[in-house]
């Protein structure tokens, strides 16, 4: 009975981390099959995978880079705050006058609504922070966090209205 146990968390085991090892030309043509047929996928795509903390960059369908970031906490905050699947994308940017929690640069969030099929802008956000330390795990307020150096190159290379896909795997 306790091999029979074993074999189980280790094939569960298995399919967390088998992600990882599939191509990645395989993963972005499962990430872009959720997007709504009415989208067109813009030339720079970000894929934000929430259980790797990682925020994968494509242009036209290539990887361009891998940024570790920070999403949102469940616990740290009252209320649970983890960032949920979902289409977005860019909208205003903020260069002046930021908080010190949001780093050198910050990017607004709007939210795709499938019903209206129109985006709203949110309070979340790409952006820098002041908590480096805290990159790579979930324990932001519901934005994304990157390192201040991967912002300042995002801030000046993604265009307004640029997709993000937010997914768990």
């Amino acid at each position: 009975m306790k091999r029979w146990g074993i074999a189980v968390v280790a094939w569960g085991l298995l399919a967390i981390f088998s992600h990882a090892n599939t191509p990645i030309s395989e993963r972005y043509q499962a990430w872009i099959q959720r997007i709504p047929k009415e989208i067109n996928i813009t030339d720079y795509l970000s894929v934000v995978v929430i259980s790797e903390q990682k925020h994968y960059l494509f242009h036209n369908g290539e990887l361009q880079a891998i940024y570790p970031v920070s999403t949102g906490s469940k616990t740290r905050y009252k209320g649970d705050r983890t960032m949920k699947e979902g289409l977005w994308r860019l909208g205003r940017k903020m260069d002046k006058d930021l908080a010190p929690i949001y780093g050198v640069r910050l990017i607004f969030m709007e939210k795709y609504n499938p019903k209206t099929q129109t985006y709203k802008e949110t309070n979340l956000a790409f952006h820098g922070t002041n908590e480096p330390e805290r990159i790579g795990s979930a324990s932001s307020m519901g934005c994304v966090y990157h390192y201040d150096r991967d912002m300042l190159k995002l801030y000046d290379l993604l265009p307004r209205h640029s997709l993000i896909l937010t997914v768990n795997q």
